[in-house]
């Protein structure tokens, strides 16, 4: 199954969000009958992210760029890769971590031998190889009993699928952890397969252009408005 694709939504319009909301959304996946045209519920239900982002008054050019920017690709049905402005750093300590800096507070380095530093580092990777469905992943390159590497509520990106854990962790003597996840794994992982923290993506359709709606505030500035994605799952 290959990973999502898309063009980057531009980081300077997300960063202009004064609000957002990203969410694991719980669906059935549905079919139509081919003899009755009737819907019909296929198997469990499968989870799918969706988001909402909230944009303050902007300047007529920028509002402008960003009407183009979703209509374009809503009528190519090209999907952005999308991060959440407000969680673009996990609040676990794996979201603070670079190469150059100082020696954590217990005198260690990274597993690579790269030290800590206020950078932002991508230095775990899966430590086991893990099939497509699993729902926890073992990861390494933490410093040996780093406490909270990551924290319930953090958002990690996976061979281009977006995640989000629900466990606050500890490291074990070998800079390890077991993170739990949801949705489950959309794709298989192998180990060395890179734990992306800052600015995890994921791949997500513009819902519907047509809610994408500019109000007048004044000559220059125009209203406030929101726009809608949903998950783009191959």
């Amino acid at each position: 199954m290959p990973a999502p694709f898309g063009i980057a939504f531009p980081p300077h319009i997300l960063n202009l969000c004064s609000s957002s909301r990203f969410r694991p959304v719980s669906v059935s996946l549905t079919s139509r009958g081919f003899f009755t045209g009737k819907q019909l519920v296929d198997g469990p239900l499968y989870q799918v992210w969706q988001a909402s982002m909230e944009l303050p008054p902007l300047e007529r050019a920028l509002w402008q760029e960003i009407e183009s920017v979703v209509t374009r690709a809503y009528d190519n049905r090209m999907p952005f890769l999308v991060f959440d402005p407000m969680r673009q750093k996990p609040l676990g300590a794996f979201g603070n971590t670079g190469s150059g800096g100082a020696l954590w507070g217990d005198d260690t380095t990274w597993g690579d031998g790269t030290l800590w530093s206020e950078e932002y580092f991508n230095g775990m990777a899966a430590a086991e190889n893990a099939p497509a469905g699993r729902d926890s992943l073992l990861i390494d390159g933490a410093p040996a009993d780093q406490p909270n590497v990551s924290v319930a509520g953090d958002v990690v990106e996976i061979n281009g699928f977006l995640y989000q854990i629900t466990n606050t962790t500890n490291a074990d003597g070998l800079g390890r952890v077991r993170i739990n996840l949801r949705p489950r794994l959309r794709e298989g992982v192998v180990v060395g397969d890179q734990i992306i923290a800052f600015r995890a993506m994921g791949s997500f359709y513009v819902k519907d252009p047509s809610s994408f709606m500019i109000t007048r505030n004044s000559y220059t500035k125009w209203g406030s408005a929101s726009i809608e994605f949903v998950e783009a799952l191959p």
